[in-house]
Formats: structure tokens, C-alpha cells, sequence
């Protein structure tokens, strides 16, 4: 019956809407329906009531079902000519992820391999902690600065693995970087403000800048990172108010900022009183030497807040990410979080304390570092195969590689997608926009045999434009 008296109810919407029906019509009675569809009559009074309780019929006791007058003539009313103008003042850029072809080889940035992903492992965490905790606790709201349980697992893990020490008002759980970098933002930057930024680095965090009035200033990198003194004329030329920096795998180049200059950064931001927000968005991959610690380490004048991501080792749907900040700072960022996203989801804060607990996520690490070097070694292998070969730079850590092709990237982006090939241009990554030689090739994304084949491709593509 209910198929059947919502197939009906369907079709009286389509002769409102399609004008067939007018305003005040009466429609054939229960019966004559009931007869004509070859169905009870109260298959036809449910079909009835229910496009009364839609707005759609008035019932009228001993007349029958009409048409509602006032639906029908709003439905038919002249719409005005004039449409309003959705002004905005302020233009984003396009997500390039929204806008995904179906290449068959993709070098994604710093997209993890899902396929590897040990899926029934992370859900009998899932399942442990519905277990674990009371429905109204873990489905209902909670304190938006993140879960007890997993931030004191957070905190465990944080101290062993990267050396941070923290107190528990400073940490704030986040939907991953983006939104800790926005957070931390709009709480300290106001209209026509100066973010010292690397000159390469992520759009979306630049557009995170500018949503709250801020202007960017460049600073300059080398093979070394960003150029102390290059930041030392923007603060002693401009007034400063934040410098954004990705300091142990450079957003887009991966170079590693040398404990020199890492020293000499935050000897500026004493001198010239300049907070540092790190972002330290792939930690957990370093393949040769000592991981350097986090800045946030060595701030001894309480100037830096801390960013990172599980994303890149869960999955990016996952958005478990957080900032640790000076209380201050951070007390103010979880009062604006219950305003932006009020708080990140419970249960998937559970199960990674859990896994965090139990071991098995620091083994899953482990697993993907391995798995990444094979394939880091497999792109370093199938750039040297071009002819003529690049210069080859390989990375020390994250899940890239930063290479000078010697062509222009747009035409190679365009040519090699022809092939099959999805790769991002480097002018995609430079603050003024320009034209590039360079490419940010993923690796860990695709296995050694798609790496191969679609570096072969893509060599190909780059030799017809030599």
C-alpha cells in the first residue's frame, strides 16, 4: 500500500506542478481513483491526506478533496524580472578537488594511498568504542577543545614522537590544519593585517588569510628553507602581524629548514614580536637523518602555535587534526570553533584514542613509511629513466617530490593530460601566480607500477616540449 499510495500522491503533485490542476479544483473523489487505479479507496485517502499535510489539497468534509488556493496562486505568481545581486566583495579561489578528472594516473600532493589503509582494523576501533561508551556521551555534544580520552592519548603520543609538552588548555582538536590555520587567524588578525607567508606555498591557506582582511607578504626560500633575512626587511619594512611557516617539509619545495635559520627565525619573532604559526602537516613521514623537532619546541617566549593533521595518515575524510597555542590563544580559538563548527566528531576522536592506546597506530605508521620509500625510490628511479634526465632532488621526507622539469608545467600539465596524466602546474603553488618550470609530483599515492607507467608517459609529454 504505501508504494503504491506514494506512486499516486506523485503523480497528483506532477498536475499541480505541471498546471494541469488549478486553484480550487475539485478532484475526483476516492472511488472513482480507487477504481481507476485498480487500489482501495483508503490507499487513495492516504495519498490524500498526505498531500494535505504537504499543503499541497484542503480537505472540505462533504464536498471532497480541492486543490489549495493559496499554494497553487504563490506557484503562479509573475516572478519579478529583477534579481538580486549576490555581491560578495570577495572571490575564492576554485578547489581543484571539486573539479577531478578521471586520468588514470594521478601524482596527487600529499594525498595518502587509501587502498593500503587498514580499514577492518580501524573499525573494530570504531566498534570498541561504541562499546566503550555511553550513547549520550559519545553520539551527543561535547567540549569542542576535543575528547578527554583522546587528547590525553594525543598528548602521550605528541610528547614521545615529536617532544612537544603541553598543557591541556592549550591544545584545541580541529577539522585538520585548514581549519586550525582559519581558527587561529580570525581570532588574532584583523582587516589589513600583514602575514609574512613563504612565497610558494598552499592556496588554501593563503585564501584562509585573506577570509579574514589579511595581506600577504612574500618571503623568500632557498634549498634551505625561507631566507632569515629576507623575512627580517618585511619585518623591519612592514608591520607584521603573523608569519605562517611549514618549516620541517616545505609546502610546495619539501626542503627542511636548517637549525640554523630555525634559530634565527625565532630570534626575529622575539625581536620584532611577531607570533609563528607552524604547520606541520606530514611529521609522521621522514625517510633519511633525524626528524627535526617541531619549532614549537624550541619557543621558549611562547610566540608559536602548532598545527598538524592526521589526515595524511587516517584518511583525508577523517579531519582530525589540532593546534596547540599559548592558553590565551587557544581558550579563544575553542570559543570560536563553537561558532564555526561547534566540535569534531566524537566518535572518530574515540576509536584513533584507542588505536593510539592499543598500538595500532603507530604500527600503521610504520607500515606507510615503508611503503612510501619503496615508492619515493620507484619515482626517483622512473625521473632518472627521461631523456634527457632532470636534476633530481630526493626529498628527505613527505610525499612529494619538488622537480624542475626545464619546460613550462601549464602546457606540460595540459599535454601530458592528453596521455592520461593528472599533475598539477607549479605556478598553481607561487604566490604571484607566474609561470613554472617546476612540478610537485605525489608519490605516495599511486603504486610503483602507476608510478612507472605514468612517469614514462609524462617524460614523454616533457620531451616533446624541449
Amino acid at each position: 500500500m504505501k508504494a503504491q499510495f506514494r506512486k499516486l500522491a506523485g503523480e497528483v503533485r506532477q498536475s499541480l506542478r505541471s498546471g494541469q490542476l488549478k486553484a480550487g479544483d475539485l478532484l475526483p473523489s476516492t472511488r472513482q481513483v480507487a477504481a481507476q487505479w485498480g487500489v482501495h479507496r483508503h490507499t487513495v485517502m492516504a495519498a490524500y491526506d498526505e498531500l494535505v499535510a504537504e499543503g499541497w489539497l484542503e480537505s472540505h468534509p462533504g464536498q471532497g478533496y480541492k486543490v489549495a488556493t493559496d499554494w497553487v496562486e504563490a506557484q503562479t505568481q509573475t516572478p519579478s524580472a529583477e534579481q538580486f545581486n549576490w555581491d560578495f566583495g570577495h572571490e575564492l579561489a576554485a578547489s581543484p578537488e571539486l573539479h577531478r578528472t578521471a586520468a588514470r594516473y594521478r601524482f596527487p600532493s600529499g594525498q595518502p594511498d587509501l587502498r593500503i589503509f587498514p580499514h577492518e582494523e580501524y573499525y573494530t576501533q570504531v566498534r570498541q568504542a561504541l562499546r566503550r561508551c555511553a550513547a549520550d556521551d559519545l553520539l551527543g555534544y561535547s567540549n569542542p577543545a576535543g575528547r578527554p580520552y583522546f587528547c590525553e592519548q594525543l598528548g602521550h603520543y605528541l610528547r614521545r614522537a615529536r617532544g612537544l609538552k603541553f598543557s591541556p588548555e592549550e591544545l584545541v582538536v580541529t577539522h585538520g590544519c585548514q581549519e586550525a590555520i582559519y581558527l587561529v587567524a580570525r581570532c588574532w588578525l584583523q582587516a589589513g593585517d600583514i602575514v609574512a607567508v613563504e612565497e610558494q606555498g598552499f592556496a588554501k591557506t593563503w585564501e584562509a588569510f585573506r577570509c579574514c582582511g589579511a595581506e600577504l607578504a612574500p618571503i623568500k626560500i632557498d634549498d634551505q628553507g625561507i631566507l632569515p633575512e629576507s623575512l627580517e626587511q618585511a619585518m623591519r619594512t612592514q608591520k607584521v602581524r603573523l608569519l605562517y611557516l611549514t618549516p620541517l617539509h616545505q609546502y610546495p619545495t619539501t626542503v627542511t629548514l636548517t637549525p640554523t635559520r630555525r634559530q634565527q627565525v625565532l630570534q626575529l619573532a622575539q625581536q620584532y614580536q611577531v607570533p609563528i604559526l607552524e604547520d606541520d602537516y606530514d611529521f609522521e613521514f621522514h625517510y633519511q637523518g633525524t626528524t627535526q623537532p617541531p619549532l614549537k619546541v624550541q619557543d621558549s617566549h611562547g610566540l608559536v602555535a602548532y598545527c598538524s593533521t592526521f589526515s595524511k595518515v587516517l584518511h583525508p575524510s577523517a579531519r582530525l587534526g589540532f593546534v596547540i597555542a599559548p592558553a590565551p590563544l587557544a581558550q579563544r580559538v575553542a570559543r570560536l570553533k563553537t561558532v564555526v563548527s561547534r566540535q569534531n566528531d566524537n566518535l572518530a576522536q574515540e576509536a584513533l584514542a584507542g588505536w593510539m592506546a592499543e598500538g595500532g597506530f603507530e604500527r600503521h605508521l610504520r607500515r606507510m613509511r615503508r611503503h612510501y620509500e619503496t615508492r619515493r625510490r620507484a619515482m626517483a628511479q622512473a625521473l632518472a629513466a627521461w631523456d634527457p634526465a632532470p636534476p633530481i632532488r630526493l626529498p628527505q621526507g613527505g610525499m612529494c617530490f619538488w622537480l624542475d622539469t626545464g619546460v613550462d608545467t601549464q602546457k606540460l600539465a595540459e599535454l601530458a593530460g592528453l596521455d592520461g596524466v593528472e599533475v598539477r602546474p607549479g605556478s598553481a603553488y607561487r604566490l604571484d601566480g607566474k609561470s613554472s618550470s617546476f612540478l610537485r609530483l605525489g608519490f605516495a599515492h599511486p603504486t610503483v607500477q602507476e608510478i612507472q607507467e605514468g612517469l614514462a608517459l609524462l617524460g614523454r609529454a616533457r620531451a616533446a616540449l624541449l
